[in-house]
């Protein structure tokens, strides 16, 4: 697999294209992407991917940060699938004002476009008019084939990024896993904190994640937690300690049955389950008592998620 990051950079060669922004690479990115490169096998075209960094909306709108993935993430979550090349393209105000029909030609001209595959409410170019009625059109004009694929759909509803970050918003991390089709994943190094965990016997992990990352809602989550490639139980609290201080919100993991020493350590959150809200509590004691009981319930909530 290639991988580039412009279009300038492609040399052109017959190929199956599909094009969108892919934040999470959950379940209904994959059906779409795998039914694109599927067709490329049959017919013997290359298999590309066009993405896009940033996201339009951050470009477009000044979107909040709300991203799945990073570009890395992103990249990573890419590469496992049946691709030939993989473009990221800058995402840039120049590129705003590119008109669907031009944009279109450049693909044709630049990738190869022989097969389009996106889905049913993808747009392109100036003022999002390059809609599918005007790229089934083109298709006609330019001798592209233009394929559509409808939505895949979870409980009846459409599966899709906004959904998950819906999900993350209210704390609901196992609709957000359901859809992603994995459990949802925070990383970063692990940075001194407060230091309040060690004063009342319960230390933590205080997990550095990047600013434009979205984060489930406070509150206390069962996760699984990935360390130097080994696994571990947790129980990880985002919130702003509004027992002790209201400071700024924090990512922490009590890392069960674990004492090590692991600062500046890479650290994975795979989010499992959502014990409770976070709360304040009317002194350190009753807090560790419901830490234990949060402690008991992740223990039999992951070894029950370990089995299926």
């Amino acid at each position: 697999m290639q991988i580039l990051t412009d279009l300038a950079q492609v040399k052109p060669e017959p190929s199956c294209l599909t094009i969108g922004y892919f934040d999470g690479v959950h379940r209904g990115h994959r059906y779409l992407i795998n039914q694109a490169s599927k067709t490329a096998r049959q017919q013997r075209l290359r298999a590309v991917l066009l993405t896009f960094y940033p996201h339009p909306n951050v470009v477009l709108r000044g979107a909040e940060p709300f991203y799945l993935s990073t570009r890395e993430e992103k990249l990573a979550l890419l590469s496992e699938l049946d691709l030939d090349l993989i473009i990221i393209q800058p995402f840039t105000p120049g590129l705003t004002q590119t008109r669907a029909g031009p944009f279109i030609d450049w693909l044709i001209k630049s990738v190869g476009l022989v097969n389009l595959w996106v889905g049913p409410d993808f747009t392109v170019g100036y003022r999002r008019e390059g809609n599918i009625p005007f790229l089934q059109r083109m298709g006609n004009e330019r001798g592209f084939e233009m394929n559509v694929v409808e939505r895949l759909r979870l409980d009846g509803k459409p599966i899709s990024s906004s959904r998950i970050r819906r999900a993350l918003q209210s704390g609901d991390v196992t609709l957000a896993a359901r859809c992603l089709g994995r459990p949802y994943c925070l990383q970063g190094p692990v940075v001194v904190g407060a230091q309040r965990g060690r004063t009342i016997g319960i230390p933590t992990a205080n997990v550095q994640v990047p600013a434009e990352r979205a984060v489930p809602a406070h509150g206390v989550y069962a996760a699984w937690v990935r360390l130097c490639h080994e696994r571990h139980r947790a129980v990880v609290n985002i919130g702003t300690r509004p027992t002790f201080d209201h400071g700024p919100r924090t990512i922490e993991a009590h890392l069960l049955d674990f004492s090590q020493e692991i600062y500046g350590q890479q650290l994975k959150i795979d989010f499992v389950a959502r014990l409770r809200t976070e709360q304040p509590f009317r002194d350190a004691q009753t807090l560790v008592k419901q830490i234990n009981r949060d402690i008991e319930q992740a223990r039999q909530l992951l070894h029950e998620s370990d089995q299926e």
